[in-house]
């Protein structure tokens, strides 16, 4: 197939469309049906007029100062013009352009507010005097497109060929070689050399309405310069897709992650111990708990709740060449029997991973991951 691009400068026939529109995303997606899960959050940064010692630095030949971060205060900053510019993220910046800029808002700021910058400020003249010492020569607000977890979108767009997506890259240029090296393998060769999963458009579903990605990328921004644990879960827009027997979980004790939009129990606190996971870089507070579930299973037995797997049935004729086809294990061959399998990639990579029950001699029901749907 083939695509037909018109511009206002003509007409271009391609194979191929690689959609790079950063804060239009969401325009461009519904020129071809999508909901491209990219919103922008308001971004300041403030720049000082220049400091004598910098101009002196560079006036010495010197090189110019490294970037500093500091994660406690939540900001960078580095030299400009012989300044600074201090760049924070703030808490309570807010989403903009939900429904999308307009078509002459390339370059369009937003009134400042101080406000939120004010603690960024104080840490700033605290950690480097000399920022305090210089004026202040302009405060920019602009917009950043952000995505739910803070990664960008890369790869094949669901359900319409040929059509790629780089959007989303909250971080700038930071991404672009890579994600231009393996977009073009993607392209080219039909699979990128190493794992995309983190950065795959189809990681997200119908369920990222515009809600729910105005609140979460709300979080992501404000989540950049904060201490990240293993399998941490952030809490907007949560919970959203809930299985019917979610209350009794928790009633239950269940303290539960998020995964696909659904809500899972990921351990069980017992009664006295606080509903709540407590991060650690070594064992977290579900450790012992989840170390007496597992004996608890292996000594009796364990309930799972299954909503949030991706389910299907194939049946009918050539149902079993199909799966034999598809799939790099062998298939149950008796009826009610179940096997795990997995689909591979042209190299021999793991693609998929299912649970095949044969059901009838033409009938198996495929149980996978929730991405899976």
């Amino acid at each position: 197939g083939e695509w037909k691009i018109t511009t206002d400068k003509g007409e271009i026939t391609c194979e191929h469309v690689v959609s790079a529109t950063g804060n239009f995303a969401r325009q461009t997606g519904r020129m071809v049906g999508l909901n491209i899960p990219v919103i922008p959050v308001e971004h300041q940064y403030i720049v000082t007029e220049p400091h004598d010692d910098i101009k002196a630095r560079q006036a010495a030949g010197l090189p110019e100062m490294g970037v500093l971060r500091d994660s406690d205060g939540r900001w960078y900053m580095r030299e400009e013009a012989g300044g600074l510019i201090l760049g924070p993220y703030e808490a309570g910046a807010p989403a903009c352009y939900v429904d999308g800029p307009s078509a002459d808002s390339e370059y369009e700021l937003f009134q400042e507010d101080l406000e939120r910058l004010e603690p960024h400020i104080e840490s700033a003249m605290h950690r480097v005097p000399a920022f305090g010492e210089s004026g202040v020569k302009k405060v920019y607000n602009g917009a950043i497109a952000y995505t739910p977890d803070g990664n960008p979108i890369i790869g094949p767009a669901w359900d319409v060929p040929n059509f790629w997506l780089s959007e989303g890259h909250s971080f700038g240029i930071t991404a672009a070689g890579g994600a231009g090296w393996q977009l073009a393998e993607w392209i080219v060769e039909g699979e990128p050399t190493i794992d995309m999963l983190g950065v795959d458009p189809r990681r997200y579903g119908s369920y990222a309405t515009e809600s729910y990605l105005k609140a979460k990328n709300e979080e992501a921004y404000e989540n950049v310069f904060v201490i990240h644990y293993p399998d941490e879960e952030r809490g907007a827009a949560r919970p959203l897709r809930t299985a019917p027997c979610y209350d009794r979980l928790k009633d239950l004790g269940g303290v539960f992650g998020q995964k696909f939009g659904w809500e899972r129990a990921n351990w069980f606190a017992p009664e006295g111990t606080p509903q709540e996971d407590h991060w650690s870089f070594r064992r977290s507070n579900w450790f012992e708990h989840v170390g007496n579930e597992v004996r608890h299973t292996a000594a009796h037995a364990g309930l799972l709740d299954m909503s949030a797997f991706a389910k299907c049935r194939i049946s009918g004729p050539g149902a079993e060449a199909f799966l034999d086809n598809l799939t790099a294990n062998k298939l149950p061959k008796g009826i009610g029997r179940v096997s795990l399998s997995h689909a591979l990639t042209e190299r021999g990579g793991v693609h998929s991973e299912y649970t095949i029950q044969r059901e009838a001699e033409d009938s198996f029901y495929i149980v996978s991951a929730g991405a899976g749907q």
